[in-house]
């Protein structure tokens, strides 16, 4: 079933039933919103472990030229 042919479809419900389901819509995409959010939060953490763990000595520093290299891109200076 095609956008316009649910949009079509939702116009024949009451006042009442397409207002409830634009709510649940909109919700929906407050969800999406939420979602986003807590993978920001997760990747924060993960980032914030991962600075301490390099404080603590436990993950080794690569400077960025190395790391350019190891990928194919060769000398950035």
């Amino acid at each position: 079933m095609s956008k316009d042919e649910i949009f079509h479809a939702a116009l024949a419900l009451s006042e009442e039933a397409r207002a409830e389901l634009a709510g649940q819509l909109l919700e929906s995409l407050d969800d999406a919103d939420q979602d986003q959010e807590e993978i920001e939060r997760l990747w924060a953490l993960e980032a914030e472990d991962r600075i301490a763990a390099f404080e603590r000595g436990e993950i080794a520093e690569i400077p960025g030229d190395e790391v350019f290299a190891s990928l194919g891109f060769g000398d950035k200076g």
